[in-house]
C-alpha cells in the first residue's frame, strides 16, 4: 500500500498507508475462502517484489491481505507487514522469487515455538483447503481400481477374521468395556483409529475420486463456534449415527443376512452395505472416505464387543477434524 505518512517513533520508522479493503491469507485459509485464484493472485504479488529488485522477510500468511483499495474494484494481493523488505540486485527475479517462496511459514507453534513449512506448501495447502492431497493418484485407472478394491476387500473382511479368533461377542447395542481392561485403554485404542484411519481415508479417495456434489451450509458456521460449545454437539452427532448406522443398520443388517449365508460373508456383506449407505446419507464430500469411515467403525464394533469403541473413534475423528479446521484451517 501507498505510504501516507512517514515518522519516526522510538528510534524506528513507521508509516501510515493507505488502507486495504480485504482480508489476510489466514483468514480466507481459516474460512475456507482461499483457492486457485487467490493463489496465483500471491504469486503475483510476490512477481512484483522480485522483479522490483527486492527480497521480503517473514511473508507469513497473516502479512499478505487481498482486497483493493478505495475507488478500485480489482482484487490484488498485498504485503501488508514484515520483518523487512531488502533490495537483492545480485540475483535473478527467478531467484528472488524462489527465496521468498521458501521463506519459513509457522506451521503449529505456541508461544514461537513450533514447526514452519516453506510459504509455497503452505499456500498450496491453503488453496487445496485440506492438510491432505486429494487428487487423484498418478497411476493408470485400472490399477487405482484394483487397488481400491483390494483395500475395501481387507476392510471388510480382516474385521470377521480377527472376531473369529477372539472371544468378543458380537453386541451391537452394548456400551460396555467390550474386551478392554479399563475406559483409557478404549478412548487410546479410538484416538488411534481416528488418527491412523485418516491417511487410509485420503488413500481411498486417491485411488478413485468420487464427490459428492450436494454441500453442507453449516459447516463453515461450526467451524466458528467454540471448542466448549462444538464437542458436545460432535459427541451426540457420532453417537446417534453410531447407533443407526453400526448398531441397526450394520448389527440387524448381519443378524438377518446370517441365516442365508455364511458367518463371515454376512459380516462383511453387511458392513459394507450399512457403510455405503452412510456416506451416500451424508451426500457430501468425498464418498469413499465415508465408506472406509464406516468400515473401520463397523470392524471396531465387530472386534471390540462394544459400540462405546466406535463413537468414542467417530467422535474424536470429528473432533480432530474440527480443530483443525478452526486452527489450522485445514
Amino acid at each position: 500500500p501507498r505510504p501516507l505518512a512517514r515518522a519516526t517513533a522510538s528510534g524506528r520508522p513507521a508509516s501510515v498507508r493507505e488502507r486495504i479493503h480485504g482480508r489476510t491469507v489466514a483468514a480466507l485459509r481459516r474460512d475456507g475462502a482461499f483457492g486457485v485464484r487467490e493463489r496465483a493472485l500471491v504469486d503475483e504479488l510476490i512477481g512484483r517484489i522480485a522483479g522490483a529488485g527486492f527480497v521480503a522477510r517473514d511473508l507469513n500468511l497473516g502479512n499478505i491481505m487481498i482486497g483493493r483499495r478505495a475507488g478500485e474494484t480489482d482484487r490484488r494481493a498485498w504485503l501488508v507487514d514484515a520483518l523487512g523488505v531488502f533490495e537483492s540486485p545480485e540475483k535473478t527475479v527467478e531467484e528472488r522469487r524462489d527465496e521468498m517462496l521458501a521463506d519459513p511459514v509457522p506451521f503449529v507453534a505456541v508461544r514461537g515455538v513450533g514447526l514452519s513449512q516453506p510459504l509455497s506448501r503452505a499456500l498450496d495447502a491453503a488453496a487445496r483447503r485440506d492438510l491432505f492431497d486429494f487428487s487423484a493418484l498418478p497411476r493408470p485407472r485400472v490399477e487405482r481400481w484394483l487397488a481400491l478394491s483390494g483395500l475395501l476387500g481387507a476392510l471388510t473382511v480382516a474385521p470377521p477374521l480377527l472376531h473369529a479368533a477372539t472371544a468378543a461377542p458380537f453386541a451391537p447395542l452394548s456400551l460396555g468395556l467390550g474386551i478392554f481392561s479399563s475406559w483409557p485403554a478404549l478412548v487410546g485404542t479410538a484416538f488411534v483409529l481416528a488418527v491412523a484411519g485418516t491417511p487410509v481415508r485420503v488413500l481411498a479417495h486417491r485411488l478413485a475420486p468420487w464427490m459428492m456434489r450436494r454441500s453442507r451450509g453449516e459447516g463453515a458456521a461450526l467451524i466458528r463456534k467454540r471448542p466448549l460449545r462444538v464437542a458436545p454437539l460432535l459427541l451426540i452427532s457420532a453417537a446417534s449415527e453410531e447407533f443407526l448406522f453400526r448398531a441397526l443398520a450394520y448389527g440387524l443388517g448381519a443378524a438377518a443376512l446370517v441365516h442365508v449365508l455364511p458367518p463371515l460373508a454376512a459380516l462383511s456383506a453387511a458392513a459394507f452395505a450399512s457403510s455405503l449407505v452412510f456416506a451416500l446419507i451424508h451426500g457430501y464430500g468425498p464418498a469413499w472416505t465415508r465408506v472406509v469411515g464406516g468400515l473401520i467403525y463397523c470392524g471396531a464394533l465387530l472386534v471390540s464387543g462394544t459400540l462405546a469403541l466406535p463413537i468414542a473413534a467417530h467422535f474424536l475423528f470429528n473432533l480432530t477434524y474440527y480443530l483443525r479446521a478452526r486452527y489450522l484451517g485445514r
